[in-house]
């Protein structure tokens, strides 16, 4: 899988290894493993965050964090109808409502960004619903510097906040107003208050130490597309790739343009025979 030739497997618990173009390992727990983890390890989640946060080394791809709904709090056929109206205000820019023979699941995000909410029917998922009432799972899936900065924030006994607080800042479901034709301004839905709660929004993005920060993006780029850029700079050379590369890259993600803010560089354009190139000091 995805390069990783081996693999240790205990029930839920992925070690891959053995993968030629990365010499790490890569571990991967789905939520069964999860529960084994917290059974049968004489470690606990806090000793490896500790350790993820502690040693750049540590690359986090995903993390997701989950609240299950026994109580009647979330009303999965309230949301989904309410979702369609487009009743609410969002920092996503996409949405689905899905309806199958495993229940019905709404997503707030697109599933490669860094961030999404999913919220689904557990019963129906697991074909349980004979046995339980009501099981709403509302789940925060987090990538890469957005899972890192969860581990940052957590706090064992205030993680119920914390959850709640990320979802104060990405989502909202409101009353529409016939007065009012700005939707932020609009009131929230009184089940969304009762869940929310009088949680304050958090940001899962904080600045981190800038040699941590640089380590990682060196990490990502030697290790991950390495073997790529490797192959493009022996095919056409270093001045036509970066020329290239100053024309067709994708506009800077604000994490990259904090790092480079950080390190006190000053970018700057010149024009040369009708294109742009890019030059960089520093203060």
């Amino acid at each position: 899988m995805r390069g990783y030739s081996q693999r240790l497997y205990f029930d839920g618990i992925s070690i891959h290894f053995d993968n030629p173009r990365y010499p790490g390992v890569w571990v991967e727990m789905s939520g069964q493993g999860c529960r084994n983890f917290d059974t049968f390890s004489s470690a606990d989640w806090s000793i490896v965050f500790y350790q993820m946060k502690n040693d750049s080394d540590y690359h986090v791809t995903r993390l997701d964090v989950a609240y299950d709904d026994f109580e009647n709090v979330l009303d999965l056929g309230k949301i989904a109808r309410e979702t369609l109206k487009l009743n609410f205000v969002s920092k996503f820019n996409s949405y689905e409502v899905i309806n199958s023979n495993r229940g019905l699941t709404v997503n707030f995000g697109s599933h490669k960004s860094d961030i999404m909410f999913r919220l689904y029917d557990k019963a129906a998922e697991r074909g349980r619903e004979d046995e339980i009432e009501h099981w709403v799972r509302f789940e925060i899936q987090l990538r890469d510097e957005r899972a890192f900065e969860f581990i940052n924030i957590l706090d064992d006994e205030l993680i119920g906040e914390q959850f709640r607080g990320i979802v104060q800042n990405y989502l909202r479901f409101v009353v529409p107003s016939k007065t009012e034709s700005n939707k932020s301004r609009w009131a929230s839905r009184r089940w969304w208050v009762d869940f929310i709660g009088s949680v304050a929004p958090i940001r899962i993005w904080t600045s981190c130490n800038t040699e941590y920060n640089l380590s990682r993006l060196k990490g990502f780029v030697y290790k991950q597309a390495g073997g790529a850029l490797d192959t493009l700079l022996l095919l056409q050379g270093v001045d036509t790739t970066l020329d290239e590369l100053s024309r067709e890259k994708p506009r800077r993600a604000a994490k990259y343009q904090e790092l480079i803010d950080n390190h006190g560089i000053i970018e700057y354009l010149s024009e040369r025979e009708g294109d742009s190139c890019h030059a960089a000091e520093r203060d």
